[in-house]
């Protein structure tokens, strides 16, 4: 029986604004934008599980990228993501209904440098948990950030029903015994939530 639901943040909560980042770096700089993706991709999961300092990581960033201002990149990008990150209200709305009757945990992979105050206090009101990756130093899809999501709310895999934008995420959370639904859009995924709570009471 469902009794909590995990949502992703980045792709199903939020945007991901990713591509005006790369787009406002490579203007600023100089550099291809295929370039700015390919090397940050390569650093952002030892970011993602607090692996590394913050300005070790925008260090590394700046000589892949050959960029000589690594102070300006370091105030370009995290400003860019601040004016670009956005909340799909409709979903959280949705969201916030559910909190009754069932346990709302949040499970994203993130960087500290991405925290934003409003969000965070959106997603507070709405989440009885929220486990971010640099917080705990695991990310997904390995499978002891989702037995630490497990411990902390006392629940069985079977209990759980996972939302991700991720196959890959998915994949490790249905192997452990979740339920997943793999989300595209907010009709395709209140469709197939819907589906699912019904099949519960059946």
């Amino acid at each position: 029986m469902i009794k909590a639901i995990i949502f992703d943040y980045g792709g199903v909560l939020g945007e991901n604004p990713n591509k005006n980042i790369y787009q406002r770096v490579a203007k600023e700089f100089g550099v291809g934008k295929g370039i700015i993706k390919v090397n940050f991709l390569k650093l952002i999961f030892q970011i993602q599980k607090d692996q590394i300092e913050e300005g070790v990581f925008w260090k590394k960033l700046a000589e892949k990228l050959k960029i000589k201002d690594q102070r300006r990149l370091r105030t370009v990008w995290p400003d860019e993501h601040q004016k670009s990150a956005s909340i799909n209200r409709e979903l959280l709305s949705f969201i916030g209904n559910l909190k009754k009757k069932y346990t709302l945990c949040l499970l994203s992979n993130s960087a500290r440098f991405y925290r934003n105050d409003s969000i965070e206090k959106m997603l507070k009101k709405r989440f009885h948990h929220i486990i971010y990756s640099f917080d705990v130093k695991m990310r997904k899809p390995e499978r002891k950030i989702y037995r630490y999501l497990l411990k902390k709310i006392n629940l069985k895999p079977a209990d759980c029903l996972f939302i991700d934008d991720s196959k890959e995420a998915l994949d490790a959370g249905g192997q452990m015994g979740m339920r997943t639904i793999l989300f595209t859009t907010v009709p395709a995924f209140k469709k197939s939530l819907r589906r699912a709570l019904s099949e519960e009471t059946n």
